[in-house]
């Protein structure tokens, strides 16, 4: 597996304004400040964190990385144009490093991506591999009223995958298909609130559902999401809100039924 992956596998997304004032925050917003990822819901020490940094108008513009015991640093790096995302790029340690000496200026440089808008609805992603100094994959991005309605993926010029969306007339997301397998899946909502998503095979077969559920506990409003398919039936993921801000998400293993893969917490501005 590349860095740039294990980056994402270990990590996920964490967000933290640097030198911000909270009176500069927009009426009505949050922004994520932190997201530790954690073991156990039980660990106090978080093995890896991320640190986010925002430009004057809220743009993410870069990601500090941080996988512990022996410190591995990543950076992501946005620049936008008219408040348009144009680039992203991934840093990561040299090969054959030792990461608790490097900084964030020794970083290298692993992957690039490139976006150009041609149309109004339309965002082209192209993804350059500079340790295999290569294109590796570019995508295509279709939209209609911001919703996405289909996207498609090449690897190396060749069509690789792709998705196609079916919104109701709220903006809820009702059906999403997989291609070239065919699997859909449907989602059903009551009150606003996702109820259920039911996964199918290309032959209308079940292959997975999960029920979501909702609760009160604690000055919390939780979601869990009850899960039913080749594992066995279990809940796999644990959600806290508090104001309607997810402040904690426990994810469950799925051959290890009840003990906890992982244990995500949040901090906003």
């Amino acid at each position: 597996m590349k860095i740039s992956g294990i980056l994402w596998v270990l990590t996920g997304v964490v967000l933290l304004v640097g030198c911000r004032k909270e009176e500069s925050i927009p009426s009505g917003k949050r922004y994520l400040k932190t997201k530790y990822i954690y073991a156990s819901s039980k660990d106090k020490d978080p093995y890896a964190y991320t640190n986010y940094y925002y430009d004057g108008e809220w743009h993410l513009t870069k990601e500090i990385v941080v996988v512990k015991p022996d410190p591995i640093t990543f950076k992501n790096t946005y620049k936008y144009q008219k408040g348009k995302l144009i680039e992203k790029s991934h840093f990561a340690p040299p090969q054959g490093s030792l990461s608790k000496y490097l900084t964030e200026e020794n970083l290298v440089l692993y992957d690039n991506y490139i976006y150009s808008y041609p149309a109004e609805d339309l965002k082209i992603e192209k993804h350059y591999d500079f340790a295999r100094q290569l294109l590796e994959d570019s995508a295509v991005y279709e939209y209609e009223d911001e919703l996405l309605l289909k996207e498609t993926h090449y690897r190396q010029g060749k069509y690789r995958w792709g998705k196609e969306y079916v919104y109701d007339r709220d903006g809820n997301k009702v059906k999403e298909t997989e291609y070239p397998e065919g699997i859909y899946t449907l989602y059903f909502y009551k009150d606003g609130k996702k109820t259920k998503a039911i996964e199918y095979n290309k032959d209308g077969s079940v292959l997975v559902e999960n029920d979501y559920v909702y609760k009160k506990e604690n000055g919390y409003d939780i979601q869990e999401v009850h899960y039913s398919g080749p594992y066995g039936k279990f809940i796999s993921f644990k959600s806290f809100f508090k104001n309607g801000l997810l402040v904690e998400e426990i994810r469950y293993h799925p051959t290890f039924i009840g003990a906890e893969w992982a244990c995500y917490r949040y901090e906003y501005y």
